[in-house]
């Protein structure tokens, strides 16, 4: 393989050589041959050089594929309405009924009384079963050797057919019974002996039996296999709200959005109890949660405008405390680039912009522009023009206080909604802020999009890369020939040099003999 560095070449050739020259004419050959290849292998040191170029473009482009990806994955999740939307939930009394939030929930006082909890549907051993554990052997109990069947039935659901052994232990076989969604199967180890409870997954579910080869029977269950020893129960709870009364039931003893976005979670059942429940918008840790994103966002811009200028600032990538940046061997790579300008660009013209643009005559958000709510790179905002030039932007911590006192999941609208809505004009996207930004960087950094076009496996620096390489694959050849070519003819001069200064030593030798 020739080798494509150039100095590297000159040198190959020079240490590969098998040539003395000057031996007859005095010529250094050597270096006149050097001199001469060195000269003629000038184009092939620029194409060495635009090498170079395009592969650290190529690199340079990927590291912001990665960044840009990575940037995008923390916009995906930072959006959501359950990260987004910080709410301080309170319990009276936790162990009694917890709370929990999810994305949005009302400023509420409420109080809960737990009137049942849920019980499942459960059948059991009717006594202990003495001298035996969950390792006892079905075969000991006196299932007949071989395999068997146990088949399980669930209101609504096809049976489902346990195979066992009589060669299992009780264990095994509770473990597969509990391998299936709508069962729950556990044993009870006393003084007394064993005992084997079977349930449904939740109150809803109403199960029973076909045990033909007679298994639960020698585990002393209910010879009635289709009505379990404990009926199934709701759990049920009375909320007070605002003063009105309203009474709930679940399946579970977990009520999921009782009151939109409030989840409880019921663990005492005490008619009598009343335990009073809280929620309230935490804008403290919303507003940190906005300046998480400012950080983020200021760092890509930070990158990007370094990568575009072809200098940095300070950079601590990985938290080191070292400025990762400073000798960056891509430095420069991108300087100037009109594709890395566009997203530059891009970035910043996306902060300025009216996010429901394409619906604003149906007026669907409260706040359609980042400033509305304190974000952005203003006059009134520290760092002046030279951050609005870096794309950079703050927070006037004062307006989104407000703004979120004054209407929190609205805020939220302005970065997280994602839904189609009917316009005059038709059915259109309503997309906010981070959305926009995760759909555009998306479109620079999935497979053929902006960036992977161009430094992909099949994107135009590659082509050109591969086609640069060609170029100077074909110089070296011809260099190489050309070296050799060389040496043929000073190797050709130095033997005629020699033969004329043999016959003239030889004319001398005459002379003097004459004498």
């Amino acid at each position: 393989m020739v080798n494509t560095d150039y100095s590297n070449f000159l040198s190959g050739l020079s240490g590969n050589r098998f040539h003395v020259g000057g031996a007859a004419s005095g010529f250094d050959s050597a270096s006149m041959i050097d001199a001469i290849i060195q000269s003629e292998g000038r184009p092939m040191e620029r194409l060495q050089e635009k090498q170079e170029m395009l592969t650290n473009r190529q690199k340079a482009f990927q590291r912001l594929d990665e960044k840009l990806s990575d940037f995008r994955n923390f916009i995906n999740d930072w959006r959501l309405q359950s990260n987004f939307l910080k709410i301080d939930a309170t319990s009276s009394d936790e162990d009694a009924v917890s709370v929990d939030t999810r994305g949005y929930a009302p400023d509420l006082n409420f109080q809960v009384k737990v009137n049942n909890l849920a019980q499942n549907e459960v059948f059991h051993s009717q006594d202990f079963l003495a001298d035996t554990d969950q390792n006892t052997l079905l075969s000991e109990l006196g299932v007949a050797e071989g395999d068997h069947t146990l088949i399980l039935k669930s209101d609504g659901e096809d049976d489902i057919s346990i195979a066992y052994n009589s060669t299992d232990t009780i264990a095994e076989l509770l473990s597969k019974i509990n391998s299936e969604d709508d069962f729950n199967a556990y044993a009870v180890n006393s003084a007394e002996g064993l005992k084997v409870f079977i349930s449904g997954s939740d109150a809803s579910k109403n199960i029973s039996f076909q045990d033909d080869d007679g298994v639960l029977s020698l585990l002393d269950f209910n010879a009635n296999l289709d009505d379990g020893q404990i009926s199934a129960e709701q759990a049920e709870v009375t909320l007070t709200v605002n003063g009105v009364d309203s009474t709930v039931k679940s399946d579970t003893n977990k009520f999921e959005d009782i009151i939109p976005g409030i989840d409880l979670d019921v663990k005492v059942e005490d008619p009598a109890k009343t335990v009073t429940i809280n929620t309230q918008k935490d804008v403290e840790a919303t507003v940190e949660h906005i300046r998480e994103f400012k950080e983020k966002y200021n760092e890509i811009m930070d990158y990007l405008y370094g990568e575009l200028k072809g200098s940095y600032e300070e950079l601590d990538t990985d938290g080191d405390g070292i400025n990762d940046l400073t000798e960056d061997p891509l430095k420069g790579a991108l300087k100037n680039d009109e594709t890395l300008s566009s997203i530059f660009e891009n970035y910043k013209l996306m902060v300025y912009s009216d996010v429901d643009s394409n619906t604003e005559d149906t007026e669907e958000l409260k706040y359609s522009f980042l400033s509305s709510v304190g974000v952005g790179s203003s006059n009134g905002l520290t760092g002046g023009y030279k951050n609005i030039m870096k794309g950079q932007i703050d927070i006037n911590e004062d307006e989104l206080k407000a703004a979120l006192n004054n209407d929190f999941y609205a805020v939220w609208e302005l970065f997280g909604i994602n839904e189609k809505v009917t316009t005059p004009d038709g059915e259109e996207d309503l997309k906010g802020f981070a959305v926009q930004l995760s759909d555009y960087t998306y479109e620079l950094t999935k497979y053929e999009g902006t960036i992977d076009t161009l430094s992909g496996f099949n994107g135009s620096i590659k082509k050109e890369l591969t086609y640069t390489n060609k170029q100077i694959v074909n110089w070296a050849q011809k260099l190489t020939k050309r070296y050799n070519s060389l040496w043929m003819r000073f190797a050709s001069m130095e033997q005629t040099i020699s033969r004329l200064n043999q016959q003239s030593s030889m004319l001398s030798g005459f002379g003097g003999n004459a004498k």
